[in-house]
C-alpha cells in the first residue's frame, strides 16, 4: 500500500499542519484501526509492524504521550473531507467509566448518511453534565472554522438548556432545535406555567403544533410535541414546530455515531487511556476512520448498488459497515490499489 500512504500523506499535508513523521504515523494508524476494529493498541501496534511489535507499542505510547493538537486540527481536515453544502450539527454526550475513571466526551457533530460526524469535542473533567460555560467554549472552536452560513439548524437533547446557552446560538444566528424535560417552566405571557399542562391531553403516537411562540429559558420559542409510550418528546425550536419536530428526529443519527465508535465499529470503551489530551486525540483518529469508512460505503453503494432498501427505506446495513468491512478486506489482502478499487482509492484520498 505504499502508493496509497503516499497519496493519503499529500491528503494530509494539504490539511494538516504537523510534522511530517507525525502525519505518517497517522496514516499508518487509522489504516490499522480500520484494519482490527479495536482501539486496544497492543492490536494497532501488532498490524502496523507484527515483526517489531514491542518497539512499535512505545511509538503508539510516546505519540499519544507528547502530541498535543490545537483544537482546530481534526475539525478542519474532517471537514475537507465532507460535501460542501448546509449543516445540520448536532450535540450530545457519551461516557462510561473505567475502574473509577469517568470518561465523558461532550461531541458536536454533523448529520450525514443517517449517522453524525463528530467535527469538534471536549473531554469533561467531571461525571454528569456540561455547563453552559462548556457548551458555549466548544461551539465557538466549531465557529471559528466554520462559518455561521453553513449551519441549516442545530439540534441537541433536554440536558442541553438553560438562559446564557440558548442566548448564545441565537445571537450567532443559528436556529436552534433543543427537546425540552416535560416539567419545564413556560411562558404564555408574564405567569409561569408547566409544559406538561399543554400536551397531557395526547394519546401515544399523537402530536400537537402550537401555533405561536412561547418563552422558556428568556427565548421564545415555537413548540412541538409528541406522545411517547411512556414519555413525552417536546421540542423547542425556532422554525415552525412541525419542521422542528422533523429535524430533531434526525437527533438519532449520534447515537448510531456513538454504537460505530464502540461495539458496531471501533470499539472505543476498550481504551486504558483516561488522560483528557490522549482520548481527544484519540476520538480524532476515531472520527477520521469513521468517516473514511462511511464515505467508501456511500462511494460502493453510488457505483454498485450494493445494498438495496428495506421496506421501512433504510438499508439493510449501514453505509458505514459496508464501507469498513470492504476496507478491512482490502488492507489485509493488499489490493487497495487494484484497478477494480480505484473508486476506493479515490474516496480515501480525494483525487
Amino acid at each position: 500500500m505504499q502508493h496509497t500512504a503516499t497519496k493519503l500523506l499529500e491528503l494530509t499535508q494539504a490539511n494538516l499542519d504537523w510534522d511530517i513523521r507525525r502525519q505518517r504515523f497517522i496514516i499508518a494508524f487509522v489504516l490499522a484501526l480500520i484494519a482490527v476494529r479495536t482501539v486496544n493498541l497492543t492490536q494497532i501496534a501488532l498490524h502496523i509492524n507484527s515483526s517489531k511489535k514491542d518497539l512499535m507499542y512505545r511509538t503508539i505510547q510516546r505519540f499519544f504521550q507528547g502530541f498535543r493538537p490545537d483544537n482546530h486540527a481534526f475539525l478542519k481536515f474532517l471537514l475537507s473531507l465532507l460535501p460542501d453544502e448546509p449543516m445540520t450539527l448536532v450535540m450530545d454526550r457519551t461516557n462510561w467509566d473505567y475502574g473509577k475513571i469517568h470518561i465523558n466526551y461532550l461531541v458536536i457533530g454533523v448529520l450525514y448518511q443517517s449517522t453524525v460526524i463528530p467535527l469538534c469535542w471536549l473531554v469533561l473533567p467531571k461525571k454528569g453534565n456540561s455547563n453552559q460555560t462548556e457548551r458555549i467554549a466548544l461551539l465557538r472552536i466549531l465557529l471559528s472554522v466554520l462559518p455561521v452560513s453553513s449551519i441549516k439548524v442545530f439540534i441537541a437533547d433536554r440536558e442541553f438548556i438553560g438562559r446564557d446557552w440558548l442566548k448564545y446560538l441565537k445571537t450567532r444566528g443559528i436556529k436552534r432545535c433543543i427537546r425540552l424535560k416535560k416539567n419545564s417552566l413556560i411562558f404564555p405571557n408574564t405567569k409561569a406555567r408547566n409544559l406538561w399542562l399543554l400536551f397531557e391531553s395526547l394519546e401515544v403516537g399523537q402530536s400537537r403544533f402550537m401555533p405561536r411562540r412561547y418563552r422558556m429559558s428568556g427565548e421564545w420559542l415555537y413548540l412541538a410535541a409528541v406522545m411517547l409510550e411512556g414519555d413525552l418528546l417536546v421540542v423547542a425550536c425556532d422554525d415552525k414546530p412541525r419542521s422542528g419536530l422533523r429535524a430533531y428526529g434526525l437527533r438519532w443519527g449520534i447515537e448510531t455515531f456513538f454504537g460505530n465508535t464502540k461495539t458496531r465499529g471501533f470499539h472505543l470503551e476498550d481504551t486504558h487511556m483516561t488522560d483528557a489530551p490522549k482520548l481527544s486525540l484519540l476520538l480524532g483518529l476515531v472520527a477520521l476512520a469513521t468517516l473514511w469508512s462511511l464515505r467508501v460505503g456511500e462511494a460502493l453503494q453510488e457505483a454498485n448498488g450494493v445494498m438495496k432498501k428495506k421496506s421501512h427505506g433504510r438499508f439493510e446495513q449501514s453505509l458505514f459497515r459496508i464501507g469498513l468491512d470492504f476496507l478491512r478486506g482490502l488492507i489485509f489482502d493488499g489490493s487497495l490499489e487494484k484497478r477494480e478499487n480505484r473508486l476506493v482509492f479515490r474516496v480515501l484520498t480525494c483525487t
